[in-house]
């Protein structure tokens, strides 16, 4: 066991410039027919620039990678996203403009007042990809999304919204309801700050600015007013409601000036540590605001103890009425292992304290909400069969990744693993030696008629051999069917989108 080789993860955030076009790669095992469409995925990739090198691993300049999958084959291919700041980077030799973790401002009130001032200008949107509009776009927490060709990855340009709307903050996770409308909310920040909640058209209007880009209506629900906004990473919807979960991480403006905004959502040590940006205010719980689609009045605000989630998993409507909210859970937010310099070190990513899924339900009628279990099991960066079981009770899986394996002298990394929200302690997990997984994805089989008949897909990295493949799994059973390598090592992504190829 002594002799075991030392698996070297700090490839995962190295610098990656080298793109690729349609690449054949060799396929192990057999990939079913049926599978015929295109895995998108998105992270950062380029972290340096001539001698020097971003702060936080969310600063490296975002990559798009495309496996085709068809007739049991892989072909792939990858590009960076062509954004203003990756040109600023590139025409400097250097960091020139800011990012989520590294301003080159020096003073405080330059890089508060410089998020305040561009934000539009922003188009760093490493984080994820959807489809909005009939479009394929990048997002990231700046509510700029970045638009890119299906085929060859090429940059078009920003998707920009209609209106005066600006708020500085918004999600990566976006939700795409059965009608096909986009939803997604903003936090506004000022002397009235408030959030904005909107949803997009599958086909809206669309127009040209004068620059040339494209620009997209998009229709309020509701703004919803609050003198502190929370950090949502994410939020959730059921068939009539968009849900956001309140956690007591709160803004604070004044500490957002005196040390500036950057160091606030990243978890930079400053002079008091991330807290000194992120208000944690326990005493004051969590709110679950429900708002209603149709008409957007709020119908729930209710109260429930602190807690904090990055990720919410699926959102429902039970035969009572009731607004049952899948999460998971950590006692408090933590970014603090997430800068380059301990990454790259070999520190191992650590979201927060106490990772839980946790079930909630709000009585809309009373105006409360309870928890409905709680599990000691971590299942990060969750994904479910979303395109047939989003807003449903019946979704059942959640797919994610958990905790390295603790077995004595096996670096595994980390493992795959498929949680049954229905029956406590139904999980099944896949783990290699040596080996670290990303996001799981979901693709169901046509015509399947129950939850987990597809394939699940992650993009992993052997760190011994220091080689990229994707793995895909059975769904249901939660075995390898086949793999296929990258000839190049990938650098840690954060989400992706499948798409079959009838929606190309």
């Amino acid at each position: 066991m002594g002799d075991d080789p030392k698996a070297d993860y700090s490839y995962l955030y190295r610098s990656l410039s080298n793109e690729l076009d349609d690449t054949p790669l060799n396929v192990e095992g057999d990939i079913p027919a049926w599978v015929s469409g295109t895995l998108f995925r998105n992270g950062p990739a380029l972290f340096d620039f001539g001698k020097e090198t971003f702060t936080h691993w969310f600063d490296g300049q975002s990559m798009i990678h495309a496996f085709k999958i068809s007739e049991g084959k892989v072909v792939y291919a990858n590009k960076l996203l062509n954004t203003t700041n990756l040109r600023a980077h590139r025409a400097a030799n250097g960091i020139a403009v800011q990012e989520f973790g590294t301003d080159p401002c020096r003073s405080i009130f330059g890089r508060t007042a410089a998020l305040f001032q561009t934000q539009n200008e922003y188009q760093n949107a490493n984080v994820s990809v959807k489809e909005m509009a009939g479009r394929l776009c990048a997002f990231t927490e700046v509510p700029l999304p970045i638009e890119f060709e299906k085929e060859n990855l090429s940059t078009i340009g920003p998707l920009r919204f209609g209106d005066k709307v600006n708020g500085p903050i918004s999600t990566a996770h976006p939700h795409i309801m059965p009608d096909g409308k986009h939803i997604n909310y903003t936090t506004v920040f000022g002397k009235n700050s408030y959030y904005f909640v909107y949803s997009v058209d599958p086909d809206p209007k669309i127009t040209k600015n004068s620059k040339g880009e494209t620009v997209c209506q998009r229709d309020a629900i509701c703004k919803i007013p609050r003198d502190h906004p929370s950090y949502m990473h994410s939020f959730a919807v059921t068939e009539n409601y968009v849900i956001l979960v309140e956690f007591p991480w709160r803004f604070s403006l004044s500490a957002m000036l005196q040390q500036g905004f950057m160091e606030f959502i990243t978890g930079r040590k400053g002079k008091d540590g991330p807290l000194g940006m992120f208000k944690w205010q326990p005493d004051v719980g969590t709110s679950f605001t429900v708002v209603r689609i149709c008409d957007g009045e709020v119908v729930s605000e209710a109260k429930g103890d602190p807690f904090f989630s990055y990720h919410h998993i699926n959102a429902f409507e039970n035969e009572a009425g009731n607004v049952i909210i899948d999460l998971m859970c950590y006692d408090e937010p933590g970014y603090d292992l997430l800068t380059l310099e301990m990454l790259r070190a070999g520190a191992v990513q650590d979201a927060g304290s106490h990772p839980c899924l946790r079930r909630f339900c709000v009585d809309l009628k009373q105006n409360e909400v309870s928890n409905v279990f709680t599990w000691d099991v971590k299942c990060e960066l969750p994904t479910i069969n979303y395109s047939t079981y989003n807003t449903k009770e019946s979704y059942t899986y959640v797919y994610g990744i958990s905790e390295i394996s603790s077995e004595e002298g096996k670096d595994t990394g980390a493992e795959l693993i498929k949680v049954n929200m229905n029956k406590k302690g139904d999980i099944k997990v896949w783990n290699e030696a040596h080996t670290s997984v990303s996001e799981p994805i979901m693709i169901p089989r046509p015509g399947a008629t129950t939850p987990d008949d597809g394939v699940v897909v992650s993009l992993c990295f052997q760190g011994v051999k220091k080689t990229s493949f994707i793995i895909v799994l059975d769904a249901k059973t939660f075995t390898e069917v086949a793999r296929a390598t990258v000839p190049h090592v990938v650098p840690m992504t954060l989400h992706g989108h499948f798409a079959p190829t009838s929606s190309l």
